[in-house]
Order: C-alpha cells, then sequence, then structure tokens
C-alpha cells in the first residue's frame, strides 16, 4: 500500500507539473560553419556625435506623471501634478558619446540591439549589423542576408538578439529566418571566437520548428535572449503559416560549453513549449520574455502579461532550475498587479497614422537585488494615450512590491526597456510621441532610495511624421518597431549603452545610439526635487487574520492619505486622511467581517503614491 501510496504522489505530481508546460525534449545540431567579418569590405567612416535637436521642450511638457491605475470611477481625474526631479541637458551632460545607427534600409522595422565588448561595439537591426570602435566609428557593415547565405534561400532574415558574455568573453548574436513557401523556420546562432566583434564566428543553423527532434509545422517569431554561466537561453513565438496566429511558446536551452569550442561542432539543446497560464491551464502563455540575471542566481526566470485580456491585473512568472538536467524544476506563479488596459496605437504629429503598439512586454527583464524589474505598455487614463507601467517582483514572495504608472497627459509612450545597476538605480530607455510631438527616443533614470523618475532626457527628437511601410497591408496604422534596447558597457558598469528609433525629417525611422554615465546623471540631478527618504512598508504580519500592520516615513510635514481597496479597486475605508509631520509613522488596520482575499493599501502625500498587497486568511 505504502509503494502505491508513493507511485500515485509521483504521477499526480508528474501531471500537475505537466499541465503548465511541455517537455523537456532534447535535440542536436551536428555542426556549423566558421566565417570572418574579414571578408567583407572595410568600411570607416567617422559619425556625427549629437544630433541637432528642434528646440527644447519646456518642464511642462516633459514633467513624468506617476498615477497607482487602481479600477476608476467614470469621474476620476488623472491631472494631479506629482513632482518629478529635473535633470540638467544643457551642455548634453547625458551622453558621454551620442551617434547616428543604421537607418532605413528598405525594411519595415529596425529592431534595436547594441551590445559593447572592451574593444568594439555591436549594432544589430533587422537587415544588417554593424560593429563600431568603443568611440562611434564605423568598422564594418554587414547585409545579413550575405551574412548567412549559406544557410538560407531567398525568404527573411529578422529579429536579431545580442549579447556579450563577460564570463566566456565573447559576443552572442541570433536572428531568425522564415521562408513560407518551403516552410523553413530557423534560429540562426553566431558566437564570436575572442572578445572582439570583428574577426572570426562560429555560426549554427538550428531548426525552430524541431521540439527536441520532433518537426512541428509552426514558425518562430518575436525571440527573447538572455545568457547565463551554463547556457544559452532562447524563447521564442511559435505560429501558424497559414495565419497568422500564435500557438504557443518555446524555449530551447543549450549548452554554453558546446558554442565556446574553436571549431563550431555538434551542439546540445533542450526545448520545453506550449507554457500554460497558473490561472487557467487550458490557455497558452504568449510573448513570454526572458530575465537578464544579473544575481547569477540559481533560478532562470520568464516573464509575460496576458495579451488576450483586453483589462487584467496579471503578470505570470515561471521560476526554472537545471533545464539542462532531467532534474528539472518548473513552477508558475501569478502576481497580481494594479488593473491595466492595452495600450492604443502611438499618435502623430499632424495627424499621421498612428504606430502600432502591442499590448505586450517587448523586452527581457532584469533579475537584481532578489528583485525582477520590468516595464511594458499600458493604456494612459486618457484611452487615445499610452503610458508605461513599471513593476518590481519580490521572486521570494512572488508579490509586487512596487508599481508605478509613467506617462505624460498628451503623449504616448511605448517600447520600453530597463537595466539596473548595482546601487539600484534603474534606468529606461522608452519611445515617444504625441499629437503635437514627432516620434522621438528619449530615456530616464529613477535613483536608487527614489521614488519617481527624473524628467524625459532626450536621446533624439523627432523631426518628422512616419509615413512608410503599413504592416501586411493595413491602411490604419503603421509599423514602428518592436524594441529599443540597453546595456551595460562591458569595461565600466556604471555605464549603459542606449539605442532607439526615431523619425527624421524625410518621415523615414533614424536610429540613435548613445553610452550615458549613470553618475554623471544623478550629479546633475536637483536632489532637492527627490525624495530620498520615504518609504511604505510591507504590511506585518501577511497573511493576517484579522489584524495587521503598517509603517511609512515622509520627508515632509504634509496631507497624507491611506486607504484601502479591495482586489477590483473598490474603497474598503480610508485610515488616514489628515496633514502629519515628517518622520516614521505606524498604524493598525482590522479586517473583521471582510471575506479571505487579496486587498490593497494606497499610500498618497503631496508627492508621492506608492501601493503595496496584503492577503487577509481566515
Amino acid at each position: 500500500m505504502k509503494l502505491l501510496i508513493t507511485l500515485l504522489f509521483f504521477i499526480n505530481y508528474f501531471l500537475a507539473a505537466q499541465q503548465f508546460y511541455q517537455g523537456p525534449a532534447s535535440g542536436s545540431v551536428a555542426s556549423g560553419i566558421t566565417k570572418s567579418t574579414d571578408s567583407f569590405t572595410n568600411i570607416r567612416l567617422v559619425t556625427t556625435p549629437f544630433l541637432p535637436r528642434q528646440g527644447k521642450k519646456s518642464e511642462s511638457e516633459v514633467n513624468f506623471m506617476l498615477d497607482m491605475q487602481f479600477a476608476k470611477p467614470n469621474n476620476y481625474s488623472n491631472n494631479d501634478s506629482y513632482n518629478r526631479a529635473n535633470c540638467d541637458e544643457s551642455n548634453n551632460i547625458s551622453t558621454e558619446l551620442n551617434f547616428e545607427g543604421p537607418s532605413f534600409p528598405s525594411c519595415w522595422v529596425p529592431d534595436c540591439n547594441v551590445v559593447s565588448g572592451p574593444q568594439d561595439v555591436l549594432i544589430a537591426i533587422n537587415t544588417m549589423f554593424w560593429i563600431t570602435d568603443r568611440n562611434g566609428n564605423l568598422l564594418k557593415q554587414i547585409n545579413t542576408n550575405s551574412w548567412f547565405t549559406e544557410f538560407i534561400d531567398s525568404g527573411l532574415v529578422f529579429d536579431p538578439k545580442c549579447s556579450y558574455d563577460s564570463l566566456s568573453n565573447r559576443f552572442i548574436m541570433t536572428y531568425l529566418y522564415f521562408h513560407r513557401n518551403s516552410q523553413t523556420s530557423l534560429a540562426l546562432l553566431c558566437v564570436s571566437d575572442d572578445s572582439t566583434a570583428e574577426g572570426s564566428w562560429n555560426i549554427w543553423s538550428l531548426p525552430a520548428d524541431l521540439n527536441g527532434m520532433t518537426q512541428e509545422n509552426l514558425w518562430a517569431d518575436f525571440p527573447s535572449l538572455t545568457v547565463t554561466e551554463d547556457a544559452i537561453y532562447y524563447a521564442y513565438e511559435m505560429l501558424f503559416y497559414n495565419v497568422v496566429n500564435q500557438k504557443y511558446d518555446k524555449l530551447r536551452v543549450i549548452k554554453k560549453e558546446d558554442v565556446l569550442n574553436i571549431s563550431p561542432g555538434i551542439i546540445n539543446y533542450v526545448d520545453y513549449w506550449d507554457f500554460r497560464k497558473p490561472t487557467n491551464p487550458s490557455q497558452s502563455i504568449l510573448f513570454l520574455r526572458l530575465t537578464h540575471d544579473l544575481d547569477h542566481s540559481e533560478y532562470m526566470y520568464m516573464i509575460s502579461r496576458d495579451p488576450a485580456q483586453f483589462t487584467s491585473n496579471d503578470i505570470f512568472v515561471y521560476k526554472m532550475k537545471d533545464l539542462l538536467s532531467i532534474n528539472h524544476q518548473i513552477e508558475v506563479f501569478n502576481v497580481e498587479t494594479s488593473y491595466f488596459s492595452l495600450p492604443p496605437h502611438m499618435v502623430q504629429k499632424d495627424g499621421g497614422k498612428p504606430m502600432q503598439l502591442f499590448g505586450i512586454l517587448y523586452h527581457e527583464g532584469v533579475l537584481r537585488h532578489g528583485k525582477i524589474y520590468l516595464s511594458h505598455a499600458v493604456s494612459s487614463q486618457s484611452s487615445q494615450f499610452s503610458d508605461i507601467h513599471y513593476v518590481e517582483i519580490s521572486v521570494d514572495s512572488m508579490e509586487m512590491v512596487k508599481e508605478l504608472f509613467v506617462g505624460n497627459p498628451g503623449l504616448s509612450y511605448g517600447f520600453s526597456d530597463l537595466m539596473v545597476d548595482a546601487n539600484g538605480n534603474v534606468i529606461m530607455v522608452y519611445n515617444r510621441s504625441g499629437t503635437d510631438e514627432y516620434p522621438g527616443a528619449y530615456f530616464s533614470v529613477m535613483p536608487t532610495g527614489s521614488n519617481n523618475f527624473i524628467n524625459d532626457i532626450t536621446l533624439a527628437e523627432g523631426q518628422g511624421n512616419l509615413n512608410q511601410f503599413c504592416t501586411n497591408g493595413n491602411s490604419e496604422f503603421l509599423r514602428f518597431g518592436d524594441y529599443s534596447d540597453i546595456s551595460f558597457d562591458a569595461l565600466d558598469k556604471n555605464n549603459v549603452w542606449l539605442m532607439s528609433e526615431y523619425i527624421s525629417s524625410d518621415n523615414r525611422w533614424k536610429t540613435r545610439i548613445a553610452k550615458i554615465s549613470i553618475d554623471e546623471i544623478l550629479s546633475n540631478v536637483d536632489d532637492s526635487e527627490l525624495i530620498l527618504d520615504f518609504y511604505l512598508s510591507q504590511n506585518y504580519p501577511n497573511p493576517f487574520n484579522p489584524t495587521t500592520n503598517f509603517e511609512f516615513q515622509i520627508a515632509d510635514q504634509g496631507f497624507v492619505s491611506l486607504v484601502i481597496y479591495d482586489l477590483l479597486g473598490n474603497e474598503i475605508t480610508t485610515l488616514i486622511n489628515k496633514e502629519l509631520p515628517s518622520g516614521i509613522h505606524k498604524v493598525e488596520f482590522d479586517g473583521t467581517g471582510l471575506p479571505s482575499g487579496t486587498y490593497f493599501y494606497r499610500l498618497e502625500t503631496d508627492n508621492h503614491l506608492e501601493a503595496k498587497k496584503m492577503i487577509l486568511l481566515r
């Protein structure tokens, strides 16, 4: 009987685990080829630094507004103003290096990628990749079809992803390939033979439509890439050939030691696919993004939001371990945030058609100091425009610990990417446009200990109205791009490289690249406008029954509101609604009479707003 019970336990455990994903399935590729950038014409052009600006925006035009968007009543107003710190841009302090990247080479969108090594910089878009020196001087410009000619036919090479692995001192670059007529889908993997992007690379062609070694009649799109100590993680959407619909997401894990040999020999990989929602295992999770592991954790994480739901408060997190082993572990969590809605397409000045903005996570998250940092576009209070939804998730509790809605009335924000330095400063790059503003590229920093992003800093101000290349013949909107990019400098982790696109005066897209110093930006921020000694603690105990305690600190004497909401945003009670002196304050909440469930508490002062989640468990 004891043996039977044990067997039933393992069977039930296996079935419970399998309902959230399929796999693993092992596969391999016998060999690749070696190719050198020296085989391509050497181009040495000096780029022109510092894009001329078309007049600096006024402070009122660039101020951020942050708001916790609960399910608001119809009369809710988003006109409350929260102070944002200013950064002095007068001497281009934000850009240690700022230069033009690849521009409009007869493709829809660039899909920006930039990573630096100790000697040179790799810059990739859909149709080509550049190699520059660390001062932005162009060394090589290589067409991707020519680079992959041994593996491809007349199909489409697209969606680059790049990384510089400081552990092995190698550049890693991937592209996807798609040919509808032959129904061929490939993941093209390139690894440099040393720490320079110039010179020899090993290249492999991995069939993307195999689960292990089993053929699937699907093609890969919208990739995500990250590299750890022992593996290369590569995730992408799998779509039907005949209709542009996703079937499921796939994760391919490649043994990193296989790609570090001098010759491009056999590659071993393990596939997992058809990841499911913890809230509804009958539905697949789509648009999974990996995380860049800056903690060197024993776990790998994937994140997603639900693009199928117009209004939701779900962030899905997959926690994974030992994926190359038979003893792999995979868990899935549903992290609840405030309610958000899918974003509208980005508006343009002069009445141009809107630019396509998906309601998905565009870029990888970041794991730093035990938290996953992510951002994505959502609808603003005015459904005509979009904001950036910024979220921090504790990987210990799998709960949201911080949330901001970043935007500005009358402007659309999207295509954000972020990075977090060792001190906890958050750097974010994104696009911005509006009815009175051409599409441009901007970035911002949230200093550690602060609870707001500083004003937008210009990377490249828009100069024209995009009017090129509708998507699939759709005349209602234009295709703008899938992602901006940000990465640490290989030699100095206080510097980051940014790349994004903007619209030039000829109404076509261009890209802009900059290396910025985080310390230099922060040294030019008006500290008097930052709230550096504000915090709102997690309630304790949590879960609670029926009472719990809150503790918070405010910098200055002023009006304070502390309100309890249910999961739908309905107000339960107001605990504080008065002026308080500066300092630390404590208050107790009694949930007697309330049903078990998830609740939010929101603290608002004259210049700050923050909310956290708590659980009443009877």
